[in-house]
């Protein structure tokens, strides 16, 4: 299988997703997927970012127990291929966050956009986009949790933190 035909095969499936065409883009994507899986090493990269792309074509799809299924199975390859605090491991981790909040799983939802988001912070700075995406996952997550004045404490600190950065980024407007 010649690297560069995948990556054609896998953008051209991810465009379709892009463009709405999920049905389309989730067919082209499980036939990609069941021929590379027979064909390559459950940690080539190319597979790997295929599947992340068919796990997050099953949650657009409301196929989210599959779509989490799939990313539970991929986290930990990504962790060994790409790096613990990589791009695309941090990405799979909030794909995985957000599911696991689709599931009324807040907790784990919690857990996982707070290792985002600390990582994310650390490198790209507390006031990045991306960090505080994962942060807004990690809030929505403890105001569903908060059965405690504690926990609500921290979710109402952490809500006050976003908005003052947003504000201050996007305009109070």
């Amino acid at each position: 299988l010649d690297p560069q035909r995948r990556a054609a095969e896998a953008g051209a499936a991810r465009a379709q997703a892009a463009r709405g065409e999920l049905k389309q883009a989730l067919a082209s994507q499980s036939a990609l997927r069941k021929a590379w899986t027979a064909a390559l090493p459950a940690d080539d990269e190319g597979l790997l970012l295929l599947r992340g792309d068919y796990a997050r074509t099953l949650d657009k799809l409301g196929r989210r127990d599959e779509g989490s299924a799939e990313m539970d199975a991929l986290l930990p390859l990504y962790r060994t291929r790409f790096g613990a605090e990589s791009n695309r491991t941090l990405a799979a981790m909030d794909t995985l966050a957000e599911l696991a909040f689709a599931h009324n799983d807040y907790e784990q939802s919690a857990a996982l956009a707070r290792q985002v988001a600390e990582v994310r912070e650390r490198r790209l700075g507390a006031e990045h986009p991306d960090t505080l995406k994962a942060w807004g996952i990690a809030a929505g997550s403890l105001v569903r949790l908060a059965d405690s004045p504690q926990s609500f404490d921290e979710a109402e600190a952490l809500l006050d933190r976003l908005l003052q950065a947003q504000g201050r980024i996007l305009g109070t407007e």
